[in-house]
């Protein structure tokens, strides 16, 4: 699947470079979820674990560019307000999304504090230190990883004692978004 997804862009931007259009394109790649294969022992995609919810997004302006890696939290509904950004329409109406078009021009503020995903009854909220899961209709906690100190996610701290406060901040944050 990655050699034909490979293949298939490079005929993509082939067709650009002969039709004069590459310098004229915004080039932006992404996905919807990723595949865990084996990880944790799961073969399956519904799930907040990094294997699952994060996804490649590679974004090439016009002309190209010094390659950048930012391992900022950003989330798929990122892309559609950037993708209107780049249009020069208005922002989507009740969109979360946040244009990466500051970002990439290097506003070093221009970054979000969390990234939001659901999965049935389950929410997770995604910090650039953690990522918490809880069980929406109880509230009940139900996973925290320090991705700093455990990025495979193998030690839950959701019980921990010492990271109650961080457990009863993001819970907070997590009911008050869905709420909205």
């Amino acid at each position: 699947m990655v050699s034909l997804i490979d293949q298939q862009i490079g005929a993509v931007l082939a067709s650009l470079e002969t039709t004069g259009q590459l310098d004229n394109t915004w080039i932006i790649y992404s996905c919807d979820h990723g595949e865990m294969l084996g990880t944790h022992g799961l073969w399956a995609k519904m799930n907040f674990y990094q294997g699952s919810a994060q996804v490649p997004l590679l974004i090439v302006p016009p002309g190209g560019g010094a390659s950048v890696v930012d391992d900022t939290v950003v989330e798929l509904t990122d892309v559609a307000e950037t993708i209107t950004d780049i249009a020069g329409a208005p922002p989507l109406a009740r969109s979360r999304g946040r244009s990466l078009v500051p970002r990439l021009q290097g506003d070093p503020g221009a970054v979000r504090d969390f990234a939001y995903s659901r999965i049935q009854s389950y929410a997770a909220l995604r910090t650039e230190r953690f990522r918490f899961t809880m069980e929406s209709r109880s509230g009940v906690p139900c996973e925290l990883f320090d991705m700093q100190e455990d990025p495979n996610e193998r030690v839950n701290l959701v019980n921990d004692s010492s990271r109650s406060g961080i457990v009863r901040e993001l819970k907070h944050e997590l009911t008050a978004l869905q709420g909205a």
